[in-house]
């Protein structure tokens, strides 16, 4: 899950096994492991590397080489991280991403956040139905968010000082494509080479592919659930 390229090698992590994993076009190596981290996204910030802590609420500052550096666990604010799950980044050396809040969860209290590269971590939205994947547009001015119990993806205007604004409805992927399903539950996005959002559904093995307008372009069947 949570797939980022860092100086040429995949690297992904694997939620059920607290480990990142560094694929080099021939080969598998563990390059990092905590047990309890329940790891959901990795992405380089600054020299150093982070990791979406799912599971114990924390976000993990690593090296290249593996060496655990920080560890954080609460924003500015002192707003806890509940379910960090995705990240992103923002264009300017630091990260946006989700805390999605309790799995299937009753009240909506998923989070945007933003971490600078100094450490810093600040509250940029709320109130999102289960905040997962996250994806900043090429021009760095909006940010797409995937409400994943929602079935929607929604996005922000991003300000010059990294403020977020503007929320409104992106896409509704059920309603995108059809074959989806008002099942359709949404978990990871990324931004393609080609300019437009590949979304992955925890619901089925699809993904679903839309145009900066929001409007369907096509639909990738895989042969399993997407994250």
């Amino acid at each position: 899950e949570g797939p980022a390229f860092v100086d040429g090698k995949l690297h992904y992590v694997e939620y059920g096994g607290n480990t990142v994993l560094v694929w080099d076009g021939q080969k598998n190596t563990k390059l990092w492991e905590q047990a309890g981290c329940g790891p959901s996204a990795i992405l380089p910030l600054g020299a150093d590397l982070v990791v979406t802590c799912y599971d114990n609420g924390t976000i993990a500052r690593i090296s290249k080489d593996g060496k655990t550096l920080a560890a954080y666990d609460k924003s500015a604010e002192g707003s806890v991280l509940q379910g960090p799950n995705d990240l992103t980044g923002d264009g300017k050396g630091g990260v946006y991403f989700t805390a999605s809040g309790p799995w299937e969860s009753g009240p909506i209290v998923g989070k945007v956040f933003h971490l600078a590269e100094d450490g810093t971590i600040r509250e940029a939205a709320n109130d999102l139905h289960y905040a997962n994947g996250i994806a900043l547009s090429a021009d760095g001015k909006r940010l797409f968010v995937n409400e994943s119990e929602a079935g929607r993806v929604i996005s922000f205007a991003v300000a010059d000082d990294g403020a977020l604004s503007d929320r409104r409805l992106f896409a509704r992927v059920g309603v995108v494509d059809e074959a989806s399903g008002i099942g359709a539950y949404p978990d990871g996005v990324k931004l393609g080479p080609d300019g437009n959002l590949y979304i992955g559904q925890y619901s089925k093995g699809r993904i679903v592919v839309v145009a900066p307008d929001g409007s369907f372009v096509k639909a990738i069947d895989v042969p399993s659930a997407t994250a």
